[in-house]
């Protein structure tokens, strides 16, 4: 019997799909995690999909709005 885990991702990742995350906050890094594909495979669906990458400067930003975020859920 084929194994269908090689054939099936672990999270879509269509160009657009991966766009979508992306610009809502996702990082390249929580791309990798969520689909399985490695950096320059994911790069090439951002650039297939169009999307601009961030400065470095942005994505130090989101972590900081992230942390926050976590930081206000979290219980005294």
């Amino acid at each position: 019997m084929r194994d269908t885990n090689d054939e099936v991702p672990r999270y879509s990742d269509t160009p657009g799909r991966l766009a979508r995350h992306y610009n809502n906050g996702w990082t390249i890094s929580d791309l990798m995690w969520a689909t399985g594909l490695t950096y320059p495979q994911i790069r090439a669906k951002l650039d297939a999909a169009g999307v601009r990458l961030r400065s470095p400067t942005q994505a130090v930003n989101i972590y900081a709005q992230r942390q926050a975020l976590f930081d206000e859920q979290e219980p005294s």
